[in-house]
């Protein structure tokens, strides 16, 4: 689904609404796995690259994708033996790896959709 986004977004303009939000839904769901969120946040992150007028349109699409993108960001949970080095952690990884994709997908995010869109949005989580 994602390659066809790329190839041409505005064939799904139809339903463009209906499938941002399943995506967000999908995206945002903690029980759903880990691989599903990212290519559903991946969906919504590349129609906003190939359609931002469209994306910029989409009624609460900025501010769903900024609460998904920081809650993976924050998603680092904290230990009480964070200062101790016990090796390698398979679960570390994981976590680095939604973090490190949160950013990503924020970063990607921002950019298509433009400063004049993203500040206003973006203030009030400061």
């Amino acid at each position: 689904l994602n390659e066809m986004f790329m190839a041409d977004a505005g064939f799904f303009r139809p339903h463009i609404d209906t499938l941002l939000t399943t995506a967000l839904t999908l995206a945002g769901d903690q029980r759903t796995d880990e691989c599903i969120r990212h290519l559903a946040l991946e969906l919504v992150v590349t129609y906003a690259e190939s359609k931002p007028a469209l994306a910029r349109k989409t009624p609460q699409l900025v501010e769903r994708v900024l609460t998904l993108t920081t809650a993976m960001i924050e998603s680092v949970a904290e230990s009480e033996e964070w200062d101790q080095n016990i090796g390698d952690d398979e679960d570390a990884d994981e976590v680095e790896d939604s973090v490190h994709f949160g950013e990503e997908a924020l970063e990607r995010f921002m950019i298509a959709m433009g400063g004049n869109r993203m500040v206003p949005a973006t203030l009030p989580l400061l």
